[in-house]
């Protein structure tokens, strides 16, 4: 049982200490930044503007509420979290009497809407951390873990805007619990409801495939593909017009992003960041969203060939630990629009990966801690009323990377003894 396990803890404290630092840095510059607007060197909007605050929630609501969804430009959530949100706006629109739901999110029940959205993360995330130590860790450090995992920015980043992934990231969390502790069933349909409030956790499925467990694949693609599309027909405009929908706004904003340019390069963790930030710092060109895409086909199939590489390497790895981290890593880094939402992703594969790994030494806390910490404070671009280009958009694929490039330089040997074995296999067969 994953309880029964020896976690790490030299190396867990080490990551949770330097990411606890980081987190006091962060809540100390939004002090500053709300304390002291009229600073000159107060250029990052960190949390976007106070307009926007649990906007990703509650406009799900309004978008759900108006028969046909996916006619609004930013509707280009899953089906799954849409259909949720129509029974909740039902619920709020009952007991307030109003569908302004700019309105409602300060009211009583659209505050508590957002707390049972806190409290449930959280306690779902205390449960996987709690499972993850088992007996292996005291109380108060299990607590430290917690306090300091829902106060880094990831975390906070969401809760202020009320994204859904941070629901798909502790899907995540207990998938990979119930994976390690080979309920693979449940973690199939665990996995499958990730799949369909975000899409890209899908590609987690490839570790059913790796172990060689059919039927648990099976049932995690039908639990995902149910749940994806049963809900378009709630909706007005048909089932083959609200998929086609659907389909095109996600493929769109995956690729293209937001219309905003300043907005896709501000707080994006996506391989493509590392040529598309260069160009404009050092050219001032800050070009439309279809010329950006145009001039990323390079790219695409940089980030193309990493994936498959990473798929490869899933089946030549053992550890389902070295799965986890190398896949999470590729849903940051492979598509284009890759917000500061998803970086919630990478917060409980971190930890698991250094809880189980014995010769861990400290790159990969110091690493994790780095890509999970703000570092929005040193703008090359600054738009103040908005958002604005810093380093961390440039440096957190240069991590991610890094922790690709370290898991395979730490499993070198297994993979050159797994390789050299199916090339053997295939020589004996040939034989």
């Amino acid at each position: 049982m994953l309880g029964r396990k020896t976690a790490n803890v030299k190396t867990l404290d080490v990551f949770f200490k330097i990411l606890f630092v980081a987190n006091l840095c962060f809540f100390g510059y939004l002090f500053i930044q709300y304390r002291y607007p009229e600073m000159d060197f107060i250029k990052v909007n960190v949390l976007f503007s106070a307009d926007d605050r649990f906007m990703d929630l509650f406009n799900n609501f309004r978008y759900s509420l108006h028969g046909d969804p996916y006619q609004y430009q930013w509707a280009n959530v899953p089906p799954l979290f849409l259909a949720i949100s129509y029974v909740i706006g039902k619920i709020l629109f009952k007991a307030t009497g109003s569908e302004d739901f700019y309105s409602i999110r300060y009211m009583l029940p659209g505050i508590l809407v957002t707390l049972l959205l806190v409290v449930v993360t959280i306690f779902i995330l205390y449960l996987c951390l709690r499972r993850l130590f088992g007996k292996n860790i005291s109380a108060n450090r299990l607590y430290f873990y917690l306090i300091t995992l829902i106060t880094s920015y990831p975390f906070v980043f969401c809760m202020d805007r009320g994204n859904c992934v941070v629901l798909a990231a502790v899907l995540i969390a207990v998938f990979i619990v119930l994976f390690d502790e080979e309920k693979f069933y449940a973690a199939a349909v665990v996995l499958g409801l990730a799949a369909a409030l975000k899409i890209y956790p899908a590609i987690l499925g490839i570790v059913f495939l790796t172990r060689k467990k059919w039927m648990p694949a099976v049932v995690c693609a039908v639990t995902g593909i149910s749940t994806s599309l049963l809900p378009l027909l709630l909706f007005e405009g048909g089932f083959q017009n609200n998929l086609s929908s659907f389909l095109e706004k996600t493929i769109s904003y995956s690729s293209l992003g937001n219309l905003n340019t300043i907005q896709n390069l501000s707080y994006n963790n996506s391989i493509y960041m590392l040529l598309d930030i260069p160009y404009t710092v050092l050219t001032g060109q800050f070009l439309e969203p279809g010329e950006l895409a145009q001039k990323n086909e390079p790219i695409k199939w940089i980030a193309t060939v990493l994936l498959i590489a990473v798929v490869l390497l899933c089946f030549l790895l053992k550890r389902n630990r070295d799965k986890f981290l190398l896949v999470s890593s590729m849903m940051l880094l492979y598509p284009f629009n890759s917000t500061d939402y998803n970086l919630t992703i990478m917060l409980f594969p971190i930890v698991f990966w250094i809880a189980r790994e014995k010769k861990c030494g400290y790159f990969m806390p110091i690493v994790g801690a780095l890509l999970l910490s703000c570092k929005h404070y040193l703008p090359y671009y600054s738009a103040p009323a908005y958002c604005s280009i810093t380093i961390q958009s440039f440096l957190n694929p240069i991590l991610l990377l890094l922790i690709i490039g370290y898991i395979v330089f730490h499993r070198r040997k297994e993979i050159a003894q797994r390789f050299h074995g199916v090339g053997k296999r295939r020589r004996v067969q040939a034989v």
